[in-house]
């Protein structure tokens, strides 16, 4: 420049700005479940995801990338922060939980359930606790359970379900008259046993699941099958003390069978033996409280003979010696227990 004093000029000249730091707040306290994304946790305004697609992953404290955009981005920076979520444990879907139990078993321990889920609906392997009861009943039972998975992922939870016990076994039972007793259905009927006054035809029953529901009877003058029985629509029902009295005619026989009904309409039909009424006691051809002096042959006439006695010696000899000085007491008795007794006197010629 020519010259002295003061000259005024302009000069341009380019520079960058750069974007300045945004101020805020990071977000602390996020919550998640097993088998959450991170799209499923909400973030405040100005927050999003690097990648809301990603698994949170097994429960514990993570860290993930969150990006926080400022509203004047033009002039403020993006910025890029890991953020902390605590993933808690999830809880098994029990929903479709069921139970199944053997055929007359009452044990808990017999029970097998099925049907736990885990998040992503698939089975979830894990141990099934019964806590109540400590045994089952015959019928629906409601048994609470507490279900443990074997994912450390998830948390053990409580539920309900309803566990049914099927009876099938057929009740038993004891029929009895006298000193005569029978478990089973007598298929060889004999009417071999005699009796000689009214008696009792006692039944007792059995039935350790669904209990017994009825007990009845038929009396018959023939034996009858199992076949047979089954066609049969009309037992007798029998009292509360399950006992008929029979009265004595005498040749009348009878047998009686037994149809025991448990609350599960299990049954089961059992029987006695042949039965007969013999209310005559036995005759014998000589004569009582005569005397003789020959020797003496004799009959009796009884079908069910059980002994004869002579002066209480046990004989099979129907001869009373004679031409003796003797006394001679004839004691037949039948096997229902009737007898005939009669004395003779025998003197010598």
């Amino acid at each position: 420049v020519t010259g002295t004093g003061n000259y005024r000029d302009t000069v341009e000249k380019n520079f960058e700005i750069d974007k300045a730091a945004p101020s805020y707040t990071e977000p602390t306290g996020l919550a998640a479940t097993y088998g959450d994304a991170l799209a499923d946790i909400a973030l405040p305004d100005g927050w999003s995801w690097k990648d809301s697609s990603e698994s949170v992953g097994n429960a514990g404290a993570k860290t993930f990338a969150a990006i926080f955009t400022p509203a004047d981005s033009a002039n403020y920076n993006i910025v890029e922060k890991k953020l902390t979520i605590d993933v808690a444990k999830a809880t098994p879907d029990i929903s479709g939980v069921t139970a199944i139990i053997s055929d007359n078993s009452t044990a808990v321990a017999d029970i097998r359930f099925s049907g736990a889920k885990g998040v992503d609906g698939s089975a979830l392997a894990g141990e099934f606790t019964v806590t109540n009861p400590e045994s089952l009943v015959w019928g629906n039972n409601t048994v609470e359970f507490t279900f443990t998975p074997a994912d450390a992922n998830y948390t053990s939870v409580n539920g309900t379900v309803t566990v049914t016990v099927k009876d099938t076994i057929v009740p038993t039972g004891e029929v009895k008259v006298e000193e005569n007793s029978w478990t089973a259905f007598v298929n060889d009927i004999t009417f071999g046993l005699l009796f000689n006054k009214t008696v009792d035809v006692t039944v007792t029953t059995a039935d350790t699941l669904s209990g017994v529901k009825s007990v009845e009877y038929i009396e018959s003058d023939e034996a009858l099958t199992l076949d047979e029985l089954k066609q049969i629509a009309n037992w007798t029902a029998m009292d509360a003390e399950n006992k008929v009295s029979v009265t004595a005619e005498d040749a009348k026989q009878f047998v009686y069978y037994i149809r025991i009904t448990d609350n599960a309409d299990n049954v089961t039909i059992i029987s006695s033996d042949g039965m007969v009424f013999d209310l005559k006691a036995p005759e014998i051809s000589i004569e009582n409280g005569k005397t003789y002096y020959t020797t003496q042959k004799f009959t009796v006439i009884e079908a069910n003979l059980a002994d004869m006695k002579v002066n209480d010696n046990a004989v099979t000899d129907y001869t009373l010696a004679g031409n003796v000085d003797a006394t001679y007491k004839v004691v037949v008795t039948d096997k229902a227990g009737n007898s005939a007794t009669i004395t003779v006197t025998m003197k010598p010629i």
